[in-house]
């Protein structure tokens, strides 16, 4: 029970006690790096979740707009201004709405900037702007790939286009719209760690997105935005729509060297992930047997045992991983330090964003299937890459004499996936002995 105490020869009332620990508590939660403030305390904290946004706006009347870089539906501005779901540029030789956004998000380009502008919201440094959800259509939000890959990874994608010293890093995320599911988070809770990971309280949800754009007159100011839009790039970039990849544009474009380092990085320290011994082979197996995306029972029993020899032989770690039946962090553990990521074309490879920059990644086939979904991340962040069919390799001459999905339905119909033990077994063997 507490007691009254007495400070400076005044006692101080046990309410007045209990409000002030009420009030430590609130603000240790708020510094919680792990977690987003709750709104319940963000209404209780004197400063507010809005503060940080809200304070400091000068006039920014003379600021012209500039594109920085990136491609359709990933476009990277600096000076750029937001009132009622209306984009404001102020300058020349800008792109057309068309290919920086889609649905209830406008777009107005202004040849001469406003004499008096002051802001009611300035979103300093660089601004991850998902615009996802803004269309009526199917939006991929709720999807680990479609949020983390085609989002997230190619929205920094578009800030390492530029090659001049700007940090990669964005400050802040925007997921304005909460899209056709009402939510961004997936069911297995892979979206909110990457964003809990990697952006911590910098995340601006549609409540508070709400609440900002609503501040005085309105205007919200970007110092640098980059805006991603899945149907922009689909509109603007031919590969997009022929391989059914939003991201393929930004993600095939010359990229600053170890332009995804920085957010690998805040996810092992996220899970504490000390880096591995760079001179051990290892090789974590995704194992889809529990669905119907998977090897036939005797083909996966003899896999199993090749790779359990490559190990007694060449001294490689074997991970044979079914991912649902491990948390979070036992999957990031496990995969993160790999050398080598094998497995089925599926969700569970989109972890090979965390992979090292040195990592090989092996994508097993249906018969006459092939997508580039995960070709394209590990192009893009330096992975070595080895398209799988049974008992042949897909190489980009091969994808590119044919452009186009090739028979995504194999990935959903329960196609057995055909595969050649021995011919699998001699690729890795080449990469570890």
């Amino acid at each position: 029970m507490l007691s009254n105490l007495v400070i400076a020869g005044k006692r101080v009332p046990r309410a007045a006690i209990a409000v002030a620990v009420l009030l430590f508590c609130i603000i240790a939660l708020a510094h919680n790096g792990k977690k987003r403030v709750s709104s319940w305390a963000s209404i209780l904290l004197p400063s507010g979740p809005d503060a940080d946004y809200t304070r400091g706006c000068v006039d920014t009347a003379g600021r012209r707009t500039r594109l920085l870089g990136g491609t359709p539906g990933f476009y990277y501005f600096e000076n750029v201004w937001y009132r009622d779901n209306v984009f404001y540029m102020f300058g020349d030789d800008l792109p057309a709405q068309d290919a920086i956004m889609s649905g209830r998000t406008t777009l107005k380009v202004e040849k001469e900037e406003p004499k008096h502008l002051v802001p009611d919201v300035c979103l300093r440094k660089s601004t991850l702007w998902l615009n996802e959800g803004a269309s009526d259509g199917w939006n991929g939000l709720w999807h680990y790939y479609h949020f983390a890959a085609e989002n997230i990874l190619a929205g920094f994608a578009s800030l390492a286009t530029t090659h001049w010293d700007t940090p990669i890093m964005p400050k802040q995320l925007v997921i304005p719209f909460w899209g056709d599911r009402g939510s961004w988070h997936d069911k297995w809770g892979m979206n909110e760690m990457v964003v809990d990971a990697v952006f911590g309280e910098d995340v601006i949800e549609p409540p508070q997105w709400a609440r900002l754009e609503k501040k005085g007159d309105g205007w919200v100011y970007f110092d640098r935005i980059a805006i991603v839009d899945r149907w922009a790039a689909h509109r603007k970039t031919p590969a997009a729509d022929q391989w059914n990849k939003m991201a393929i544009g930004i993600l095939g474009e010359k990229l600053q060297p170890h332009w995804f380092t920085a957010a690998r990085n805040r996810l092992l320290d996220y899970f504490h992930i000390p880096p591995a011994n760079k001179k051990t082979h290892r090789l974590a197996y995704i194992n889809r047997q529990g669905t119907d995306r998977k090897l036939p029972d005797e083909t996966h029993a003899e896999l199993l045992k090749s790779l359990h020899g490559l190990s007694d032989k060449y001294n490689v770690e074997i991970a044979d991983l079914v991912l649902e039946d491990l948390s979070k962090e036992e999957q990031i553990r496990a995969i993160a330090n790999s050398t080598i990521l094998l497995g089925i074309h599926g969700n569970g490879l989109t972890h090979e964003m965390w992979l090292r920059e040195t990592a090989t990644v092996i994508e097993m086939f249906p018969p006459d299937t092939f997508l580039r979904d995960y070709e394209t991340i590990a192009t893009a962040l330096g992975h070595r890459y080895i398209a799988v069919r049974n008992d042949s390799i897909i190489t980009p001459a091969l994808w590119n004499a044919h452009p186009g999905e090739q028979h995504p339905e194999h990935t959903h119909d329960g196609t057995k996936v055909a595969l050649s033990v021995p011919f699998l077994t001699g690729i890795i063997r080449g990469i570890v002995a």
